[in-house]
This record gives structure tokens, sequence and C-alpha cells, in this order.
């Protein structure tokens, strides 16, 4: 990468930091950078300690709603919460539900209060964490298919193991992002598009809780592999979007949708349709309608260079 040196007065040169790099490092101005001189070569560094962010809350203002409010300060970017508790089974209660999560963990704890922190450091490296989140949907859905086409029902129910990876993955992503920004997506709809592969992953949980232990009629069946089979290919399309953009293969999944919604329209319509038909039709519907969510989502990412795809 090379740079002109810019001169100002008799005496100062300058040469400008790559944008992606002051992104990634959260670089702003005013703030002082490491630099270092060595014969023809010029090192700089930000060596700063990180920023401990705090913050202080009282149990009894949440109520049920305390532990999402804890997840919630994690995904903000949050390194240290002291809650206020009123007895054991507050305490409890965050406990279970730090068991679940990447960083949090209650590192003191007293009669009337705890102090979490985020014990696990700041994420790596976002988009390998990423890729390894939409591989976990590919084989959660591809295994879901074939376990569907064996008729081994009861086996969807070692896949919830991989929605709740899920849920950590897109917990630490949605911290990285409040955190540090992304060098190369636009924040925004990242963040949105993180927590709604969150939401895709439920929607399949759901979907395979109710099939668990089903016995389903032939022509129920057919109709479930045949639209699973093309929407597993549309999400396929949408894992391949986020690192090659094409708008062709968004094209393809929303007509995906429209052809799903079609078959629901006309389950509907027919008088024929038994009661498990809807539920699971409805469920494809439901997951088919986010999976072409992301089309929009991803156009915004890319910003201006997807209307030169």
């Amino acid at each position: 990468m090379k740079r002109k040196v810019i001169q100002i007065a008799d005496s100062t040169q300058l040469v400008s930091l790559p944008r992606k790099w002051c992104i990634a490092n959260n670089i702003k101005k005013g703030d002082e950078l490491e630099v270092d001189a060595e014969d023809k070569k010029v090192t700089i560094t930000t060596e700063r300690t990180p920023e401990v962010r705090r913050a202080e809350i009282h149990s009894e203002k949440f109520g049920p709603f305390l532990t999402r409010y804890i997840h919630g300060l994690y995904m903000s970017g949050v390194d240290e919460i002291k809650v206020h508790i009123k007895d054991s089974q507050d305490l409890a209660r965050i406990q279970k539900t730090l068991s679940k999560d990447v960083g949090f963990e209650v590192v003191e704890q007293g009669p009337h209060h705890c102090l979490i922190k985020n014990i696990s450091g700041d994420i790596e490296s976002f988009d390998q964490l990423l890729r390894r989140i939409l591989i976990l949907m590919l084989n959660m859905t591809d295994e879901g298919l074939n376990f569907i086409k064996d008729n081994k029902y009861k086996e969807l129910s070692h896949l919830l193991t991989l929605e709740e990876a899920n849920n950590r993955f897109t917990i630490s992503c949605r911290r990285y992002i409040n955190r540090k920004g992304h060098p190369t997506f636009k924040v925004g709809p990242l963040y949105y598009t993180v927590e709604e592969l969150e939401k895709l992953a439920d929607e399949y949980k759901y979907l395979y809780k109710y099939l668990v232990g089903s016995t389903l009629a032939p022509q129920t069946k057919t109709l479930l592999v045949s639209m699973l089979t093309k929407m597993n290919l549309g999400l396929r399309h949408l894992t391949e979007c986020f690192y090659k953009f094409d708008p062709q293969k968004l094209v393809e999944i929303h007509e995906m949708k429209e052809g799903v919604m079609g078959k629901w329209a006309e389950l509907i319509a027919s008088k024929k349709t038994s009661q498990e038909q809807l539920i699971i039709a409805h469920h494809l519907v439901t997951i088919a309608q986010k999976i072409a969510n992301f089309t929009g989502l991803l156009v915004a990412m890319q910003g201006e260079s997807a209307a030169a795809a």
C-alpha cells in the first residue's frame, strides 16, 4: 500500500493512516499511537489499555427481565456489572443464565450484591466467528433435512445444541460490533444481521421441537422435505453472498420465499389440509421470510459497492 507524503510548512511531513486499520482499532482524533523508527522502517502501533466499561444495576427493578438485561449489557460492550440483589434466588438466576454465556462470570458475591466481569477478553477475529455461525446454520439445516428424510425425527433433538452454540457466538459478535465496529461492512445492518441469524436458528429449533417424536403422514413428509430442500438452498445462497456478493442469488432467494408463501396460501384454502400440515407450513413460512429478509440487509451492508455488483 503506497501513501503520498504531505508537506506542512517547512518542517512537518505527514502520511495518512489506512481507514480500515483505524476503524478496526477504534482510532479517533486526538489518540496517541506508538511510532518506532529504525533505519528505513517506521512502525506504528496502538498500545493503549482498553477502556473498562462498568455498570451498576438493582435486580428488583427488572424482575424476570433481569437476565435479559444483563445479556443486553454484555452485548453493548460492558465489561463489569455490579448487581444489587434481593435474595439468593436472584443470584441463582444470574448464575444459571451466565452458564450459557461466552464471557461473563460472577467473580465476587455478598449477601446483597454480586460482581460480574467479562473474563474472556476481546474476540480476536469477528470474521472468523461470523463464519462459524454461518457454518453452524448450514449444519443445523442440512442435518435436520437428512434426519427427516430418514424418518429419524427423535434425532432432531441433537441439533438443539447447535442452536445453543449459535446463541453464544451471536452474542459475542454483537458485543464485538458495539466495541470495535467493522472495517468493511456498515455497522447498523451488520448488527441487525447477526441478531437475525440468532432468531433464524430459533425458528429451526421450534420446528425441530415440534417434529421430535412425530410420525408424519407420507403426504406431509413429502411436503416438508420439498420445502426444506428449497429453503436450505436459499440459505446456502445467502451464506455465499456474505463472501461473494451475487445479486442473482438474492433474486433466487426471493423466488424461494414466494414459492413457500404460495404453498402456504394453497394449504389454507384447501379443506383437506390437516392441522399438522398447517402447523408445519407456518414454521416453514416464518423461516423462509427470515431468510429472504437477509437479502436487503446484505445490500445495506455492502453499501455503494452493491450497486456495482
